[in-house]
């Protein structure tokens, strides 16, 4: 019973399917996010011809999207995890360099 539990959020994430967004689309949900500003983006990988991302807003505005890989040239990727210790923090959104 002890397994299952622990294996349900991981179950559940297997089950949530990413948006399908363009470049364009992802780089307007880049620069929206909620007051304070705890927004975090993540590379979680890439599968199948597209990059995987995922954000975390506030710690409860949880989004996953994924933009096709012939839309957004991409530097050191790797297979796509739901480990989120393997992700990769990006500086996007509030930590965003101009």
């Amino acid at each position: 019973m002890r397994k299952l539990v622990l294996m349900l959020p991981l179950l559940l994430m297997g089950c949530a399917h990413p948006q399908t967004v363009t470049r364009a689309e992802l780089e307007h949900l880049k620069a929206h996010r909620q007051e304070p500003k705890v927004s975090m983006w993540y590379y979680t990988g890439t599968k199948d011809g597209y990059h995987y991302f995922h954000h975390d807003d506030l710690g409860h505005d949880k989004k996953d999207v994924r933009v096709p890989a012939n839309e957004l040239a991409w530097t050191n990727t790797f297979p796509r995890t739901h480990i989120s210790s393997r992700w990769r923090q990006l500086d996007w959104g509030v930590y965003e360099r101009r």
